[in-house]
């Protein structure tokens, strides 16, 4: 029995010889210490990892480094639509950041989304024309005031609700801007009930921004609470969606694929619903 086993052994003990011969003790445990990460990896320990910019094109259906190009793609936008789009954006544009030199404002001036990924947004909330708004983490409000902007422009029923923790957001939103703004607080006490209360007393979700906590486990949680609330024609618009597997994996789980917008530093992703399988 004990010399059959020494015998399945034997070649195995062989390679090992021979690799250490090779590769020396510590070059020896430091690859199979690379091993050992690899297999953790593929059993879920990526939830704690970055995806490189491959792994983000492979799970998408489209890669852009234009915003109208990715426009085009899902909507019918012609040239003469999107220079008007821009000018509108543009003078939203300069207002905040008008703002923004004379304002004291608590949150890093960093924190805001990136100019191709705000004109997305832009450019989304009035080529949809939604009536029901849902953005998660707000900071200064420098998106949260670009899709106020856009929904005045709609000239139609729509509105905004922002979740965040902290009660010093908001700052660049003035009074008669806020007519269509719902701002919920969530207690740190009780974040996943509280955000899951909030999407109950809410209508169906148009769009839905997703741009707060990037942890894994948070963007998770967040896609999963909003998806049976979400209008079937709907959009998932996630920035920093390159912070993390969530996106990639949530979009993966329910087949669909995202459209990705690489910007100056960051990754943004608009993931339309239209193609989401239903049981």
């Amino acid at each position: 029995m004990i010399n059959s086993k020494l015998k399945k052994l034997g070649p195995k003990l062989k390679q090992l010889s021979w690799f250490v011969r090779d590769w020396g003790i510590k070059g020896s445990i430091e690859t199979f210490l690379c091993m050992v990460a690899n297999n953790l990896l593929k059993r879920g320990l990526h939830k704690t990892n970055i995806p490189t910019l491959s792994t983000l094109y492979k799970s998408a259906e489209s890669v852009f480094t234009n915003p109208d190009e990715l426009l085009k793609h899902i909507f019918e936008v012609n040239s003469l639509e999107l220079a008007k789009l821009h000018q509108e954006y543009d003078d939203s544009r300069s207002e905040i950041l008008r703002r923004y030199e004379y304002r004291s404002l608590p949150f890093p001036r960093l924190w805001a989304v990136e100019e191709g990924s705000a004109f997305l947004l832009y450019a989304i909330t009035r080529l949809t024309r939604p009536s029901t708004v849902l953005e998660t983490g707000v900071a200064n409000g420098h998106s949260s005031l670009l899709i106020l902007n856009a929904l005045d422009r709609n000239a139609a029923p729509g509105e905004l609700h922002s979740v965040d923790v902290s009660s010093k957001i908001g700052q660049l939103i003035d009074s008669p801007e806020r007519k269509r703004w719902h701002l919920n607080l969530l207690p740190l006490a009780t974040l996943k009930k509280s955000f899951q209360d909030i999407l109950a007393a809410m209508p169906q979700i148009d769009i839905m921004v997703q741009d707060s906590d990037h942890s894994y486990r948070w963007i998770d949680f967040e896609l999963e609470a909003a998806l049976p609330k979400m209008s079937p024609s709907g959009f998932f618009l996630c920035d920093d969606a390159d912070l993390s597997f969530a996106l990639i994996d949530f979009c993966k789980a329910h087949a669909l694929r995202p459209l990705l917008l690489v910007d100056t530093r960051k990754v943004f992703a608009v993931i339309p619903l239209s193609s989401l399988k239903t049981a």
